[in-house]
């Protein structure tokens, strides 16, 4: 007569056979997983890995896995670029005069841009590699002094600046060693701006172009 537990060492092995074996991690290689792995991309990398002129790295973790990941900075291009045109006087009325001048205007200020957010010590080094390369970088810059403005139509004038720039233009790359040997994770764009201590001045601007 057949009995039922004469099926059970076999049923026992099939599934055994048939269930995944897992490994357990720890909550920092999940996210090793999420944020570090090839797979993941944070934005549209254009630049091909190890192009341009290495600058800074941060972001150093260590996972429980023994992985080590952190980013490192490069700049591919680098150029002087001009900011909007911007209004930079109050209306200047030289009614009932041959001769009108102005000598200083209201302050524009300017201040350094990222496209993508940063940590301090990678916007110091992004900095102090424009200052390397010649330019009189600032934080801020406040467009104040122009040359005198003469006007000698009885008009209304206004004067106009637009800053000086500096930008920069690269790419954050995360980088991981596994104990095999490092590999990139992913590449992220970035651009960056800083005035300069130079800024234009437009004296020839009526009222009536204004805004």
């Amino acid at each position: 007569m057949f009995h039922p537990t004469a099926l059970l060492p076999t049923l026992l092995a099939a599934l055994t056979a048939a269930t995944p074996i897992t490994s357990t991690s720890t909550t920092a290689d999940h996210a090793l997983n999420a944020r570090d792995s090839p797979q993941y991309q944070s934005g549209q990398g254009t630049y091909t890995d190890g192009q341009g002129t290495y600058v800074t790295s941060n972001s150093v973790h260590h996972y429980a896995s023994g992985t080590k990941c952190w980013t490192d900075y490069f700049v591919v291009k680098h150029g002087i670029i001009y900011d909007d045109w911007k209004q930079a006087s109050d209306k200047i009325y030289c009614t009932g005069t041959s001769l009108c001048t102005l000598n200083q205007m209201s302050g524009v200020q300017t201040c350094e841009t990222w496209s993508v957010g940063v940590e301090g010590g990678v916007a110091q080094g992004i900095f102090n590699f424009g200052v390397s390369l010649g330019y009189d970088l600032q934080k801020c810059h406040v467009a104040q002094d122009v040359k005198a403005c003469n006007w000698t139509d009885g008009g209304c004038h206004v004067i106009w600046t637009r800053q000086q720039l500096l930008a920069q233009e690269g790419y954050a790359r995360r980088r991981c060693d596994d104990g095999k040997g490092d590999y990139t994770a992913w590449l992220q764009d970035f651009k960056y701006t800083a005035p300069t201590e130079h800024a234009d001045y437009g004296c020839g601007s009526k009222c009536s172009d204004s805004v």
